[in-house]
């Protein structure tokens, strides 16, 4: 009697795209985003080299292939580094041609080829809803924030006033409105062409982009309104504005004039981030499952540096994004004119419809940026009513405040060292048993990552030691050690992603050549050093595969 298993570990769902299993090999199948739970926020703890991008790359796939959705579900990764290129390269190339558009990988860089305005709104909208004001008035206020300072009083409230002022500035009758000039998007100019529209010295933009819709030209009405709407450092110089002035006559900790201040700051910021000198050119069309890579944009070391990161998530935040949180509700608002009403009520109830994913991966680069952690909470807070989950991924548990936990609905435990299994029983509320379960955690091997789960639903909570194994496809795609992606960037090169991680497959099963690199490396009698070694073996596995029939 005592050996039977009374305990074994039960999953609350009966089935589930996520198949995990337990530790006497039971299937514990696990449904992201179902009735079982109230929210989709996931917390997933991982000490470096514990398997992290691993589980969120077959989590984040679980996900894109989930029982019942007709179409893909919109996934949105901020990342910083190549460790979610894997996934999406697998997905891409699983989908017929006609659609492998709908899935992206992209690493951006500091350059106007990149632009990001993050006052871009829905087509046709003159203003911006509640929550993208607030975004907005974070992202200024994170600007005007000295790097080694606090952020002066003032400065949030004066955000706020110099949004407002903007969009009426530059609105159908701001004194500010843009007209129309060619040359500017030849695709507009082209449609403008064919179309016959009427134009001349006094046409504005925000006519061309009603006379693009009205006559359902929608992506072209989308690209006429980026050279519609404010830049970021457009609403630096409104702070100098008579109207503002007024308001606000308080001093910045310098003895300069809070305008003065805000303004100054404001303006070096943009400097400094080409991406947000000009109109957007991001494009990522119509994908619906998207990474976005900051490693290049995303620099480690100092204040100057934490400064920039943070600003980064919040504009590639905004880009993965902005448009899932709107609702067909809506639509009713004053800032949406009524010819466009019956458009966003379709695409937002669509949108509704949908499900989307925020996932923030190597979260403990925010640490120093408390608007960019304030802004994801919002995210969290608003994420139930817009069907929208949040998966936050991090190596360090202060990144886990105790909102996030409070919200969290499922909590993964990916390892732990000695020194952290209190604090990380601490933080995430953990009882005896699963104290218990994480002084037994090891790091992923072959047979796969074992780690603690913990589930809240309607049931309750449940708590179990579960491990996640793929397969050697699977490993080979999503690999982020060094060996592994050399190896394997190469060879996607010279046979292409599918024929490359086939004959990947077939010669390393375990899914990895970081043993087979390190004993050529140490088997190796030239005085040739350790990194040149390593390359040299990388390159001649590389070879031996191409040859390979």
């Amino acid at each position: 009697m005592a050996m039977l298993p009374w305990t074994r570990p039960a999953s609350p769902w009966t089935e589930g795209a996520f198949l995990l299993r337990t530790d006497d090999g039971k299937l514990y199948p696990y449904q992201a985003g179902s009735s079982k739970q109230t929210a989709g926020v996931s917390l997933v703890y991982a000490p470096m080299g514990s398997g992290k991008s691993v589980w969120l790359s077959a989590y984040n796939k679980a996900l894109a292939i989930s029982p019942g959705i007709s179409h893909l579900p919109r996934i949105s990764i901020l990342d910083i580094g190549p460790s979610s290129s894997g996934l999406i390269s697998l997905m891409r190339e699983s989908l017929p041609i006609s659609q492998q558009h709908l899935v992206l990988y992209r690493r951006m860089r500091m350059h106007t080829d990149d632009a990001i305005n993050p006052c871009d709104l829905p087509v046709g909208m003159r203003e911006p809803l509640s929550f993208h004001r607030a975004y907005l008035v974070n992202l200024l206020t994170l600007f005007a924030t000295p790097i080694e300072g606090v952020t002066p009083p003032d400065v949030p409230h004066l955000a706020g006033s110099v949004v407002d002022l903007a969009y009426r500035e530059y609105g159908d009758e701001g004194s500010r409105v843009r007209r129309y000039d060619r040359n500017v998007d030849p695709e507009v100019d082209a449609l403008v062409d064919e179309l016959a529209l009427h134009v001349d010295s006094h046409t504005t933009w925000w006519e061309i982009v009603d006379a693009l819709f009205e006559r359902e030209q929608i992506h072209g009405a989308m690209l006429a309104q980026r050279y519609a709407v404010p830049l970021i450092g457009e609403m630096a110089a409104l702070a100098r504005d008579p109207i503002i002035g007024q308001q606000f006559r308080g001093t910045a900790p310098n003895g300069e004039s809070i305008t003065d201040f805000f303004y100054r700051t404001v303006t070096m910021t943009v400097r400094e981030y080409p991406v947000l000198a000009t109109a957007t050119r991001l494009d990522l069309g119509d994908a619906r499952i998207v990474s976005l890579d900051l490693e290049e944009v995303a620099p480690r070391g100092g204040a100057t540096a934490d400064r920039q990161t943070a600003v980064m998530y919040m504009i590639a935040r905004h880009v993965l994004a902005s448009n899932l949180l709107y609702r067909p509700e809506h639509v009713n608002v004053a800032v949406m004119p009524a010819q466009y009403r019956a458009y966003h009520m379709r695409e937002f109830q669509r949108l509704l419809d949908d499900t989307k994913v925020l996932c923030f991966d190597e979260f403990h680069r925010t640490r120093s940026a408390p608007l960019a952690r304030e802004q994801t909470k919002l995210d969290i807070r608003e994420g139930r009513k817009n069907n929208l989950a949040v998966t936050l991924a991090s190596q360090l548990l202060d990144d886990f405040d105790g909102e996030m936990v409070d919200l969290a609905t499922t909590i993964i435990v990916l390892g732990v060292g000695e020194k952290s299994l209190e604090q990380t029983v601490e933080t995430f509320r953990l009882n005896e048993e699963a104290k218990r379960i994480l002084t037994y955690l090891t790091k992923p091997s072959r047979e796969g990552a074992r780690f603690l789960a913990k589930f809240k639903t309607g049931d309750g909570d449940y708590v179990a030691a579960l491990t996640l194994t793929l397969s050697a496809t699977e490993l080979w795609a999503y690999s982020t050690t060094s060996e592994d992606r050399g190896i394997r960037d190469r060879l996607y090169r010279a046979l292409g992603a599918v024929e490359a991680r086939r004959r990947l497959v077939r010669r390393f099963p375990d899914g990895s050549a970081k043993a087979e690199v390190e004993r050529r490396r140490f088997a190796m009698t030239s005085e040739m050093d350790e990194q040149d070694a390593q390359q040299t073996v990388i390159e001649t596995i590389v070879d031996e595969l191409v040859r390979e029939p």
